[in-house]
């Protein structure tokens, strides 16, 4: 899936008059979506139900894939939200990442940017907009950290599996050893019951 550049402010729910059932109300939930570092210069309000009805195949109407795009990474966070009824945070927050001061994370979150890999996501132009010293370096201090929480979780990965792996080839050779075990036992037993009687010592 495609990554936007956007954060998601919030999503609310709206009630209004239903036109097939006058004087009953019916439910709209809502999304309020922007640019990284726009804060509440740019906010965009949407439908959900207008959104998650984009084309499944938007083939090649540009209009058709770019709203394709945009439900796809809404679409999480507004399946998480139903479920909670609470916006989710994704990504490392500000406050857990030591290359920022409290000033200049408070200014971020205040401008929409919640998460260091939404500072990795910051352009030229946020850094001529925002004035924060020294932030292009901020922003490739933050491209280094997202990476490496991509390989660190990789090589997580890599990691369980081959303890997985180990401990079931620990387990076949621990059945090897038992079914081994068992056949010489067998074996045992089976030459015992061979043997002609012992004969009588004569007194």
């Amino acid at each position: 899936m495609e990554k936007l550049p956007i954060t998601i402010h919030r999503f609310y729910t709206v009630f209004e008059d239903s036109p097939k059932n006058p004087g009953t109300m019916r439910e709209r939930d809502m999304v309020e979506y922007g640019p990284i570092g726009q804060g509440a210069r740019t906010r965009c309000c949407e439908r959900i139900d207008i959104l998650s009805a984009t084309q499944k195949v938007a083939g090649a109407n540009p209009a058709s894939m770019a709203a394709k795009v945009l439900w796809e990474n809404i679409k999480p966070a507004y399946e998480a939200w139903k479920g909670n009824q609470d916006l989710p945070s994704e990504g490392t927050p500000l406050a857990a990442w030591n290359h920022l001061t409290p000033t200049q994370a408070e200014f971020l979150r205040t401008n929409g940017v919640r998460s260091v890999e939404e500072v990795a996501q910051l352009t030229d132009i946020h850094i001529q907009q925002f004035k924060i010293h020294n932030l292009r370096s901020i922003i490739e201090a933050a491209k280094k950290f997202v990476a490496s929480i991509d390989v660190n979780k990789f090589a997580g990965e890599m990691k369980a599996k081959d303890d997985t792996i180990a401990a079931l080839s620990a387990r076949v050779d621990q059945m090897a050893e038992m079914l081994a075990k068992q056949m010489e036992d067998k074996e045992d037993i089976t030459k015992r019951r061979g043997r002609p009687p012992k004969e009588q010592a004569v007194a």
